[in-house]
């Protein structure tokens, strides 16, 4: 049975993943930081790539809710959204090592130690989530 609680609950998981994802951004290219805002273009990227990640997960939620055999929307949806990870992946870490390398020319020492303290918990969690991987596909053979 298709319910509108399912519906708003899982909607709601997918907008705090990609809202934790903005942020982390945000903070990884050193807003309040280093520099005092975003420039109107990256804040511009950031919003569009949020959005485009939500809608694509309500086609997914909505299409998982109501047990819809078409994949006519799904797969694309599911496309864009991965890719849209992707360049969160990668965004991150390149932004972390270019903001402290402004607060390293800077001899911002403590915010340096702050900022290799968010790369190190950002690759930890990438080497457990690899490592999870490992082991659901060594569990599955």
């Amino acid at each position: 049975e298709v319910t509108i609680f399912k519906i708003i609950v899982s909607c709601s998981r997918s907008i705090k993943a990609i809202v934790s994802r903005c942020f982390y951004v945000m903070v990884a290219l050193g807003w309040g930081v280093t520099v005092p805002a975003l420039s109107q273009k990256t804040t511009g990227i950031i919003l569009a790539l949020g959005t485009l990640w939500i809608l694509c997960r309500f086609v997914r939620d909505v299409h998982d809710a109501v047990r819809s055999s078409s994949t006519t929307l799904v797969a694309p949806a599911d496309a864009i959204a991965t890719y849209i990870g992707y360049v969160f992946f990668v965004w991150i870490p390149v932004a972390l090592g270019r903001t402290m390398k402004t607060l390293k020319q800077n001899n911002e020492k403590r915010k340096l130690r702050r900022y290799r303290w968010l790369l190190l918990i950002y690759g930890l969690a990438f080497e457990f989530t690899f490592l999870v991987i490992i082991l659901a596909m060594l569990d599955f053979f």
